[in-house]
């Protein structure tokens, strides 16, 4: 496609993509950029971003993670985005006003109150922990939702909150009784596994 439409930004982002759920990282950071140069657009943006952060080009990630906001500042998954990648860098100031932010923009998304909460459990900060991911829980929507894990393609589903919660208990010592009532919402989202080892 690129050869029969070399000026086709699109192109060059879709190989891009594929290079980098291939691994291959330096290949699809040339798509991406090239894409850019031919239509700068907030995606290939956010791209190139995770790319860099691939190659541990931390300096580079963090401007192009910034530009995409500054291309669409209305939407909060770019600010969530830097605010992962803050959080991966150890930059919790940075990564906590992101969230503030982006929680002023829709303050019911269940992905903020996520990743507010993975913000807290790497300060070992376990009560404030357990707030944010009760408040992702309360307002996760099973039929619409699904939270973006970042730097890669995957999502977080209901049972990976549920878990996330009961780990929080673990470390705060919490009682049994709590870690199986999770077991058992987790059960009745069609994976009895744990409840079934752990409560009965």
């Amino acid at each position: 496609l690129i050869s029969l439409e070399p000026r086709n930004h699109e192109n060059y982002s879709s190989r891009g993509l594929f290079y980098y759920e291939t691994n291959r990282f330096k290949e699809a950071m040339l798509d991406f950029k090239k894409s850019l140069e031919i239509k700068p657009t907030v995606e290939a943006y956010n791209y190139l971003a995770n790319t860099y952060c691939k190659l541990d080009d931390l300096k580079n990630a963090e401007r192009y993670y910034s530009l995409a906001i500054e291309k669409d500042s209305i939407s909060i998954d770019y600010l969530i985005n830097r605010s992962a990648f803050y959080i991966s860098t150890a930059e919790y100031d940075l990564a906590k006003y992101d969230l503030e932010q982006a929680m002023k923009i829709d303050k019911n998304d269940p992905t903020v109150y996520f990743y507010l909460h993975k913000l807290y459990v790497e300060k070992g900060k376990y009560l404030r922990a357990l707030r944010y991911i009760d408040q992702a829980i309360n307002n996760f929507n099973k039929d619409l939702y699904i939270i973006p894990i970042f730097l890669t393609y995957n999502y977080y589903s209901l049972i990976d909150l549920y878990l996330s919660r009961v780990f929080i208990y673990n470390k705060l010592g919490d009682s049994k009784e709590m870690v199986c009532e999770d077991y058992k919402n987790i059960c009745d989202l069609g994976d009895c596994e744990m409840f079934d080892k752990n409560c009965k």
